[in-house]
């Protein structure tokens, strides 16, 4: 079957960088030269495991989308994945993206707090969630692991693991690729690529690429204005070591990413959301225009020895992260600023190809520093506005780690694994009030903190895998996972909080059948969570003084997690694909006092008002999900070819909040899509026609309450509207490319 337009590919450990580059050309020829007149599915191969390895021969639950793949589904950002990973909700607030993954997820505010599914690029560790924006360019694959990844990712990946692997230099050929995107909105994208050897120990490959678009919503904002750009320098000058460098590059302006706000009956946008007017937003507390001006830039270098009996890893990485956006969100105009950096290393040693047993030991350190300051203009009244600064915050890791998997017969397998882990959290800083109506506005302190929180956590893995047949595999596993605790503003004891951690068990089961033309996988899974942190707006005590409004964190929760997941891939002829995901998901809290807002009608005042969930569905975790997908391929003379793709995704219903407020129900969609290719010359030229979101669904994800004292009419004033960020409305395009 033709490498073409969404087609499965075979790929290798190309983010490794073996340098076997043109090991991985030769075989997929091979592999195209021994099923020419034999159409099946081909065979992905990743890096799950920290190893090389078949996806279908791996026991535990991994999506593996190639750049093709993603290419096809007009996949360009993190939100993308929605529609083809199966038990994965992506979503954002402000420049940061939230990911959600079998119903495991967070409302901390990602200042202080963690996502609980770690996001990696190349395998390096991305602490805050704003660097998931604007990576989707030249990439080889993304693969996502669901369920705890605590032994071999450590801490914060308590939902599982993404990480998007870039496409590496190869020494085969000087090669390159340019595209030019038009579409609605004004958007306009461009994309170029260059790989060359400059001789036979030294490769490069250079890609960049920028996107711009208005608002999708009237005020502006959800434009885009993005310029990014990535350099990789591979140097093999031997066989058995090689080093791979690489630059990273991406600034993101425009207006930026906003909220509206929720529609009510009798409001003018209640059947367009995307329409509000801008004087709405004023007349709730928007006083002036976003601005967004984030720039994050990453350097890494990998070294890789293959010794007698092991190979040997390296991996150093240095990513700095710098956001500085103006926008309306909590129901309040905000100045964010901050300055992340983030130094990590790995250095891993781990078996051969050959070996029998897989094995793999390493250790590894991550340090954090992330010193912040926010400003929310009048929340604590007309003219009087919040300053929270924190000129120190840190978290620096520690962890060794191990697993194994041994073969007690040629079709059984044993694997262990075991992490310790040590983790960090403190914050140094304060919130302050600034009147702005006085002649001269002064910061006037209200609450400060200067506090650590120490994490030490074993995390482990046990599981048994057995090959039915060559073509099938059924496995087991229980695992666990973490995510670390913390520190915010506040006076001790409350001014922490404890780390979530998970208990899972999984039993699955991979399938090829009919000649390998058709893939079925399985699994099922239970998750027994603990100590869920929430975060919650609230006024917090202050010695000597009025109450301060901030973040309050706590761990209120325990929660069981059960579902199966299906997905499934099917060659009905030679020129037409089938592909169908679904997934279950029950999500119910068992033990959870939920505070409530404060209201904000009344004095301000610190006891606290809690709420009992337990039995409620969590939030961001719809019951039923799926996606399915057809695509047909017309071949033509002289090499070229006309296709089809149409897919579309299915959600039932779902709430943004834990309590399930009344306005924070989304309500089940569909949401399709569909694209009409045309390729020549053996995929040499192609231009693609597409439409998003066909039924112009409002999908809205991440909501906050307007709970902010002074920033509704009046001070006093009871708020009239909650907030929530919006996916893209319907969109469409034209694409044309040029591969020489």
């Amino acid at each position: 079957m033709p490498d073409t337009y969404g087609a499965p590919v075979l790929v290798a450990d190309n983010d490794r960088s073996d340098g076997n580059e043109q090991g991985r050309h030769e075989r997929r020829e091979h592999e195209q030269d021994e099923h020419e007149d034999r159409h099946i599915l081909e065979e992905i191969v990743v890096t799950a495991q920290k190893r090389s390895e078949n996806l279908q021969k791996i026991p535990l639950a991994v999506t593996a989308l190639t750049g093709d793949a993603l290419k096809s589904a007009d996949v360009t950002n993190a939100e993308g994945l929605t529609d083809v990973v199966p038990g994965l909700e992506v979503g954002s607030y402000g420049a940061n993206t939230i990911f959600t993954i079998r119903g495991v997820t967070t409302n901390t505010d990602p200042t202080f707090g963690d996502s609980p599914a770690a996001f990696h690029i190349d395998g390096i560790y991305q602490g805050r969630p704003a660097a998931a924006s604007g990576l989707f360019y030249d990439v080889e694959r993304v693969e996502v692991l669901s369920g705890p990844q605590g032994t071999l990712y450590g801490k914060n990946s308590t939902g599982g693991t993404i990480n998007v692997i870039t496409n590496k230099p190869t020494f085969d050929d000087v090669h390159g690729e340019a595209e030019q995107e038009f579409g609605s909105y004004y958007w306009t994208r461009s994309f170029g690529m260059i790989n060359a050897p400059l001789n036979d120990m030294v490769a490069f490959r250079v890609a960049v690429q920028t996107e711009k678009h208005t608002g999708y919503l009237k005020s502006g904002y959800d434009d885009a204005d993005d310029v990014a750009g990535r350099a990789h320098v591979l140097i093999v000058p031997s066989d058995t070591f090689q080093a791979l460098l690489t630059a990273d590059y991406f600034h993101q302006g425009g207006v930026g990413r906003g909220q509206i706000p929720i529609p009510q009956p009798g409001d003018s946008w209640l059947n367009d959301p995307w329409s509000v007017p801008p004087s709405a937003l004023t007349a709730l507390g928007n006083t002036a225009q976003g601005s967004t001006n984030n720039v994050s830039w990453q350097t890494s270098l990998q070294l890789d020895w293959k010794l007698e009996a092991a190979r040997l890893t390296s991996i150093s990485a240095y990513h700095h992260l710098h956001l500085d956006s103006f926008s309306f969100l909590n129901g309040t105009p905000a100045r964010q600023e901050d300055a992340d950096s983030e130094i990590s290393q790995e250095i891993r040693l781990g078996s051969t190809d050959s070996s029998e047993t897989k094995w793999v030991a390493g250790a590894y350190y991550h340090r954090e520093q992330q010193p912040n300051q926010a400003r929310f203009f009048n929340q604590a009244g007309p003219g009087v506005d919040s300053l929270q600064l924190y000129p120190t915050l840190t978290s620096p890791s520690y962890a060794l780690f191990g697993q194994v998997t041994y073969p007690v017969t040629s079709t059984f397998h044993v694997t262990a694994g075991l992490r310790g882990n040590v983790d960090k959290k403190r914050a140094f800083g304060a919130v302050y009030q600034i009147d702005t109506t006085q002649p001269v506005p002064t910061p006037v302190f209200q609450i400060g903190t200067d506090a650590s929180l120490t994490s030490r956590r074993l995390t482990w893995r046990v599981g048994v895998d057995k090959d039915l047949t060559d073509k099938s595999l059924l496995f087991f596993n229980v695992s666990t996972g973490y995510k670390q605790g913390g520190v915010f503003a506040g006076i001790p004891p409350n001014n922490s909080y404890r780390p979530e951690t998970m208990l899972a068990y999984e039993v699955g089961s991979k399938n090829r059948f009919f000649d390998d033309r058709l893939q079925v996988d399985i699994d099922m899974y239970l998750y027994n969570y603990k100590d869920y942190q929430v975060d919650q707006l609230e006024y917090l005590p202050v010695p000597n003084g009025p109450p301060a409004f901030g973040d309050f964190i706590t761990n209120a929760a325990k929660a069981t997690h059960k579902g199966v997941e299906l997905t499934s891939e099917y060659l009905l002829t030679d020129h037409d694909t089938l592909t169908l995901n679904a997934a279950y998901l029950s999500a119910v809290f068992k033990d959870f006092l939920y505070p409530l807002p404060p209201d904000f009608s009344a004095p301000p005042s610190t006891v606290y008002t809690y709420q009992n969930l337990s039995g409620y569905t969590e939030f961001s975790a719809p019951k039923w999900t799926g996606t399915v997908t057809y695509q047909h391929i017309w071949p033509l003379h002289h090499d070229n070819q006309l296709a089809i793709r149409l897919q579309s995704h299915q959600e039932s219903f779902y709430w943004l909040t834990p309590d399930h407020k009344s306005d924070s129900r989304q309500p089940g969609y569909g949401r399709s899509q569909a694209s009409l290719q045309y390729s020549a010359a053996k995929g040499k030229y192609t231009g693609e026609l597409y439409v998003h979101n066909i039924e112009n669904r409002p999908v809205y994800n991440n909501y906050t309450y307007q709970g902010v004292p002074g920033s509704v009419p009046f001070p006093g004033a009871t708020p009239t509207h909650n907030f929530a960020t919006i996916d893209a409305p319907r969109t469409y395009g034209v694409k044309f490319a040029v591969k020489f």
